[in-house]
């Protein structure tokens, strides 16, 4: 499919052709959809193989390697491109479609590989509402085109395209979502790394409490008032729970909430509201309406990222 020149591929047939780890089915393939038809203007420019992995684009469509490698990596999936195919049809087919049978599908967590892009790890990137925040205040600095996530890995992709001498104006717009971003490099451990675990292991500890506190509460008050109490509404509001059932609920609500309230804070002076702003109001309206059992619960269950 493609002959080499130097360093440089050369297109044969007209189109690209590249290998997509992760693309074994048809939901990997209307994500791929989703992605590329953007770019590309009209779907025509596309051809996908699915039980091969392969991805053909048309060179007419205009677009470069690293804009289709960076699209492809907004869906989980990582593109190369592919020379000499060495999958057989039949080992292929014999493989199946994992990913729709309900097996997950092995994909790659690297970034796409841009020669003089850069990577930075993010510390503090938890879900897909921190990656809309981030494309928000980056869009305009470096370009949205030029942007890509790992969000399983923590890190952003800033393709060659974007003027990468802002590296200072970068860092700053990651600091205001509240989040803190550093150059990553293969191999090398980072020096916020050690900080980022024991973030994590405080998190998943704190969600752990939280859970374990909602259940405690729930246990006084409902043997003080009777499960109709606890979840009845109208019964709820005449029949206060124990005041160490409305301590244990109230610590489990601390405990969710450490590392959401920073976040909702940051969006509520944006003014810009996301996840973590709407379920901290719909905490605080549940205790100002003494409903404890429902704010907790609200608080454990509905942690956007904090517990991602």
């Amino acid at each position: 499919m493609f002959e080499q020149t130097g360093t440089s591929p050369i297109a044969i047939g007209r189109r690209w052709r590249f290998k997509v780890q992760g693309l074994d089915c048809q939901n990997e393939v209307r994500l791929l959809r989703e992605a590329l038809i953007p770019l590309v203007g009209d779907e025509r420019f596309l051809s996908f193989q699915p039980k091969l992995g392969l991805l053909d684009v048309d060179v007419a469509s205009g677009l470069t390697v690293e804009a289709v490698i960076a699209a492809v990596s907004t869906t989980g999936m990582t593109a190369e491109l592919d020379g000499q195919s060495g999958i057989s049809k039949d080992a292929a087919g014999a493989d199946g479609c994992r990913s729709c049978s309900g097996e997950p599908a092995p994909v790659a967590q690297a970034l796409p590989d841009h020669p003089d892009g850069v990577i930075f790890e993010i510390h503090g990137m938890d879900c897909g509402d921190e990656v809309a925040v981030l494309k928000r205040e980056l869009g305009p600095i470096v370009g949205p085109e030029n942007l890509s996530f790992d969000l399983i890995n923590g890190r952003m992709s800033i393709a060659s395209g974007a003027d990468l001498s802002l590296h200072a104006d970068i860092l700053r717009a990651v600091e205001r979502t509240g989040m803190r971003a550093e150059l990553w490099k293969e191999g090398e451990r980072s020096a916020g790394a050690p900080e980022e675990q024991r973030r994590r292991r405080v998190q998943a500890g704190l969600t752990i409490a939280s859970g374990a506190l909602v259940l405690v509460g729930f246990a006084i008050h409902a043997r003080a008032n009777g499960f109709a109490a606890v979840l009845h509404e109208s019964l709820a509001r005449e029949a206060h729970p124990p005041v160490l059932a409305m301590l244990a609920y109230s610590l489990s609500v601390l405990s969710a909430v450490r590392y959401v309230a920073p976040k909702a804070i940051l969006a509520a002076r944006r003014l810009r509201p996301d996840m973590n702003l709407l379920m901290l109001v719909a905490v605080a309206g549940a205790l100002g309406i003494g409903q404890w059992f429902e704010a907790a619960t609200v608080a454990f269950f509905l942690r956007p990222c904090a517990g991602a």
